[in-house]
């Protein structure tokens, strides 16, 4: 049965050295009292502060670029790589959490400014709401006198 264990030793090693890298493609987190994210309700408004959207690419608890959506918005482009993968400014307060909004997940082989990231499988109206890897809430994008928020249609306790 050595064919088996030469299978099984492949498997082992496809996993731990993947071919391509897994992004997760978010908005800038929003700083949020701790007491309203408890009080999070279906139906509740939570302003994101931005006028229109910034894209950014999060991996492992960093920012690794930004994102710029061109005009048919099924596609973006990297538009800046940070060189050294700038934190998620996430600071102990005692009474603000940071607020991620995530898209989902990408993978891409490499990543290069200019390069262009196909984005047709995500739904960019629909948001995931968490804090760090925990999700606390699921939503859609709205606008609020001409800034973005999002709606809570569901709600993860």
């Amino acid at each position: 049965m050595r064919g088996e264990t030469q299978a099984t030793h492949l498997e082992e090693m496809m996993r731990e050295h993947p071919l391509f890298s897994h992004f997760e493609l978010v908005l800038p987190p929003v700083q949020i009292k701790r007491n309203l994210l408890q009080k999070l309700n279906k139906g509740d408004i939570v302003l994101l502060h931005m006028p229109q959207p910034r894209l950014q690419l999060y991996q492992e608890g960093r920012f690794v670029a930004d994102l710029q959506m061109e005009a048919c918005q099924k596609r973006v482009l990297v538009k800046h790589i940070q060189a050294e993968m700038k934190e998620t400014g996430e600071k102990k307060s005692k009474k603000h959490e940071m607020l991620f909004c995530s898209f989902g997940s990408l993978q891409s082989r490499e990543l290069k400014e200019g390069m262009r990231l196909d984005i047709t499988a995500f739904d960019m109206e629909r948001v995931i709401l968490s804090l760090g890897k925990e999700a606390r809430a699921e939503g859609r994008l709205v606008w609020v006198d001409k800034e973005m928020a999002v709606e809570i249609t569901k709600v993860v306790r």
